[in-house]
């Protein structure tokens, strides 16, 4: 029994995603076969979907890797940041968007308190 993280292929693969490769990284994941492949393998093979748009296989794989490897952290770590990173940073942005919105009307009143004291308020 060849345990995954022995195989070169995979080593490869690895090296074809930190390196933005995606399409070779899954022609080189793509080669090994069904039974050779374990939680590593659908790792990175979502990575490497998710790195060449393919979202709903990248979801897909990662959702296995994580049944096969249920306390592999960097795995549940990666489901999260494909199911909920977009929907978060969207969420927290549009808190962040405008940190100074309340403090725009407050200038504007002061901007025009100063405006009316200086046509109001001058000495004769």
């Amino acid at each position: 029994d060849v345990c995954s993280s022995d195989l070169p292929q995979l080593q490869a693969a690895l090296n074809y995603i930190r390196n933005h490769c995606f399409a070779e990284a899954l022609n080189v994941l793509n080669s090994i076969p069904f039974s050779q492949r374990a939680g590593q393998w659908y790792y990175y093979s979502a990575m490497a979907n998710a790195g060449a748009g393919n979202n709903a296989t990248a979801i897909e794989h990662i959702h296995h890797a994580v049944e096969l490897e249920p306390s592999n952290m960097e795995y549940r770590q990666f489901q999260e940041n494909l199911e909920y990173g977009g929907r978060w940073y969207t969420n927290m942005g549009s808190e962040y968007e405008r940190p100074y919105s309340n403090y725009s009307s407050f200038c504007m009143n002061l901007l025009c308190a100063q405006a009316l004291c200086t046509c109001c308020c001058r000495p004769c």
